[in-house]
């Protein structure tokens, strides 16, 4: 048998440096499950709000308001909304400031949303909205969106008619706030 000469030119990978190319990879993968984990991601040194998927939502010129890529913004092509609370067009409200809380199901448990709404003549004049103490990371932060967006959509509508769908992201906490409108809705009727 013919001794084979050592190969010449090929070095061999330090252990270190194998050691540290896992390491690199491994606090990447922490890194995505943490943003995935807590609904935002870092983009352009910039904590940028995602969907339930994991993917950045829009961000909106310079104003520092998101918006869902995936959100409907031609009416005609929009889902049939959900029928308005247990009241009826020709209902009559009584003016005044009324709060309720509304319930909702997270994937965390169950969670709830304080409302308070002025109304005059069945219309909404003012809203405000605190949050109900969520437990879970991701609750707190949809809580903070919806209620950081959700006012203009709600002032100046007839309570008859309010009912929220998707408000910046935030697709649960509209189900609360709809159901404490019902509760309030059926308190103000005459």
């Amino acid at each position: 048998m013919e001794e084979m000469e050592p190969v010449t030119g090929v070095k061999k990978v330090s252990p270190a440096i194998i050691l540290a190319v896992v390491a690199i990879v491994v606090v990447a993968l922490i890194v995505y499950a943490s943003n995935k984990a807590s609904g935002s991601a870092a983009l352009n040194n910039q904590n940028v709000p995602v969907d339930e998927n994991g993917v950045p939502l829009n961000i909106n010129d310079d104003s520092g308001s998101y918006t869902d890529p995936g959100a409907v913004t031609d009416p005609s092509t929009a889902p049939a909304p959900t029928p308005a609370p247990a009241t009826t067009q020709s209902a009559t409200f009584k003016n005044g400031t009324y709060s309720a809380e509304g319930d909702y199901s997270a994937p965390s448990g169950a969670e709830h949303i304080n409302v308070t709404l002025t109304l005059k003549n069945g219309v909404v004049t003012a809203s405000t909205v605190t949050d109900g103490a969520a437990m879970s990371p991701i609750s707190q932060k949809m809580q903070a969106d919806f209620i950081a967006n959700y006012k203009t959509m709600v002032i100046g509508q007839k309570i008859a008619n309010l009912n929220l769908g998707k408000v910046s992201g935030s697709s649960l906490t509209p189900i609360g706030f709809n159901d404490a409108v019902a509760k309030i809705a059926a308190e103000a009727q005459a």
